[in-house]
């Protein structure tokens, strides 16, 4: 009898080549947005903070598409030769600080296209990202997950779709990440792909 795998999930990880300089010119960039306490969430964030005269949401993209040109350009070449997702953008980047005992929900980032994380600063005993599996477990009937330790430095990307959650923070330290939605589809489509180009 045998066994094969019916569907497959894709998930994609990196650990950032040259990261001290990456991380630095990315802080310089993002703390000029700063995040800051909302009340709808348990968190801090700079998702939607502005500068004047500016588009921030697309001062962000600019600015990390070209720090990060090297890992994003991989990803779309990957994403595009395998899985022909000929078109990819980025619809928003930003930023995300857990100081101590905050946290992110369950939750997920639409139906289709990508959503990644770039982790900046995660001490030691800083939280776990959750990753819950799609469907319930045939054995269990249980939403099953699994339990990510992010070091600073590595990124992750995953159909956006995927449900995902922060463990509380119960270190002293702050967990920072950078997060992105990416957009994907197969025809021609006016966006900003991984390299900061319009498509």
């Amino acid at each position: 009898m045998k066994e094969a795998t019916l569907f497959s999930l894709p998930i994609w990880t990196k650990k950032v080549d040259d990261f001290q300089t990456k991380k630095k010119q990315l802080v310089d960039e993002f703390d000029k947005f700063k995040d800051v306490k909302e009340k709808s969430h348990p968190f801090m964030t700079n998702r939607n903070v502005n500068i004047p005269n500016h588009d921030s949401r697309l001062v962000r993209i600019d600015r990390f598409s070209v720090i990060m040109e090297e890992e994003l350009g991989e990803l779309y070449r990957i994403v595009r030769k395998k899985w022909g997702a000929t078109n990819i953008w980025f619809e928003d980047v930003w930023s995300v600080t857990y100081t101590t005992n905050q946290y992110q929900n369950t939750h997920n980032h639409g139906s289709t296209g990508l959503t990644g994380i770039l982790v900046l600063d995660n001490p030691d005993d800083g939280p776990n990202l959750k990753i819950y599996q799609p469907w319930n477990s045939w054995v269990s009937d249980k939403n099953e997950c699994v339990n990510i330790k992010l070091k600073e430095g590595e990124m992750i990307v995953f159909p956006s779709f995927i449900y995902h959650s922060s463990e509380p923070n119960k270190s002293n330290k702050v967990k920072r990440v950078i997060s992105w939605d990416m957009g994907s589809n197969t025809k021609k489509t006016m966006g900003i792909d991984p390299v900061g180009q319009i498509i």
